[in-house]
């Protein structure tokens, strides 16, 4: 007679699942989850391939005594769903957007222009190489205090940004 089965590490319970999942001692839930565990993981890889788009980013900075501030808003994947621009009224900030390389085919539109308006550009800088290399770009204009939302889209997604410019602040007489 026999007793009982010495406990087996989890490697062990794995390379048994895959020959006899009865043999295992697996509960029903483990078993699922050992199952689905691959194609899961497959599906959050695809999930997050497909979440991704261009990456922005500040190619200027706001002048003395003025703010400006852009921040990357992240979805319950920990991917970047959206972005948030904060800006002091008369403020032009510059943002890159970059995909494996600079944005093609960039448009860019803000469904309120009197807040904030919105140019494409193209910067070209000498990297350390002194070989030129183009970015894509476009520059956002806080025109009055409000919000608004500016639409991104190129052949490698599409991106929103919340713009809020604030009041100006009063200044502080001594």
């Amino acid at each position: 007679m026999t007793g009982p089965e010495p406990p087996r590490s989890g490697d062990e319970r794995a390379l048994l699942w895959r020959r006899d999942p009865a043999k295992a001692g697996l509960t029903r839930l483990q078993k699922l989850a050992v199952g689905v565990g691959m194609a899961g993981f497959a599906a959050y890889v695809v999930l997050l391939i497909a979440l991704s788009g261009p990456t922005l980013a500040t190619a200027s900075v706001a002048p003395p005594g003025r703010a400006a501030e852009l921040r990357e808003l992240r979805n319950w994947l920990g991917a970047v769903g959206s972005y948030r621009l904060s800006l002091a009224p008369g403020v032009a900030l510059a943002l890159t957007c970059s995909y494996r390389g600079p944005c093609e085919q960039l448009t860019v539109v803000s469904d309120d222009p009197t807040v904030a308006e919105v140019r494409t550009a193209f910067l070209g800088a000498l990297d350390r190489r002194a070989s030129r290399s183009l970015e894509a770009a476009f520059v956002v204009v806080a025109k009055k205090p409000g919000a608004a939302r500016v639409h991104l889209s190129s052949l490698d997604g599409q991106r929103d940004i919340a713009v809020s410019v604030a009041a100006p602040t009063a200044a502080v007489s001594k």
